[in-house]
């Protein structure tokens, strides 16, 4: 936005500013959510088996709705600096992906829509692929399932529930989780770096769709 400090600051601040927009939440709720801010995670979740259907419309809601109120947030402390920017794309582009081949006319749009869509599909299934091997394979994984076939072994004298054998172990994996869900903010910043250029980038459609949505019911002035 023109007149901050950060205007035409570059795409790694850019992409750092993702990345820990992306860790920081990882370790702070990881443990207690699952760090469901993303519903591309959450389908790719529950469609591997691994989260309840039940849950999905409730967490895609929530996740839709914090991308509102964080771009709300935005728009609020930057009000100043959104009046003083003219060009509108620079204004849509703080809100939501806008790919830079689309020129107003049809064949730009729709050109710009298929390599949009491309784009992001193909980021936010890096972005699951990675996120799930990181989380479920973290250093200490192998003692959760060593854990787990002792208990079927052990039959009924031990509580054979995933929650149990977690906090059972949760002091030997913790430092391993944390690692996890540190390389994950690595992750997102090597894909807007690599990935973002043609589309911003989203690799969350709740990231995209919640504050495109705020942009169309706010004044074009902001």
């Amino acid at each position: 936005l023109k007149g901050t400090k950060g205007h035409q600051s570059g795409w790694l601040v850019i992409a750092v500013g993702y990345g820990m927009g992306v860790m920081i939440p990882a370790l702070m709720f990881g443990n207690v959510s699952g760090n469901h801010i993303n519903p591309a995670f959450t389908l790719g979740l529950a469609v591997s088996g691994l989260f309840s259907w039940e849950q999905v419309p409730y967490y895609i809601l929530a996740q839709v709705l914090g991308a509102i109120f964080g771009q709300a947030l935005v728009v609020a402390t930057h009000r100043p600096y959104y009046l003083k920017t003219e060009n509108p794309n620079n204004i849509l582009g703080t809100f939501s992906t806008i790919s830079s081949i689309d020129h107003g006319t049809k064949e730009s749009r729709f050109a710009a829509t298929v390599n949009g869509f491309l784009n992001e599909f193909v980021g936010s299934f890096v972005l699951f692929f990675a996120a799930l091997g990181l989380t479920k394979n973290f250093f200490g994984a192998e003692v959760l399932q060593y854990m787990k076939q002792m208990a079927t072994q052990a039959g009924q004298t031990v509580d054979l529930s995933e929650l149990a054998v977690k906090a059972q172990v949760a002091p030997h994996t913790a430092a391993g989780i944390s690692v996890a869900h540190l390389a994950l903010g690595f992750l997102v910043m090597a894909l807007v770096t690599s990935l973002g250029g043609p589309t911003g980038p989203g690799l969350n459609p709740a990231r995209d769709f919640g504050p495109r949505l705020l942009h169309e019911l706010l004044p074009k002035s902001v």
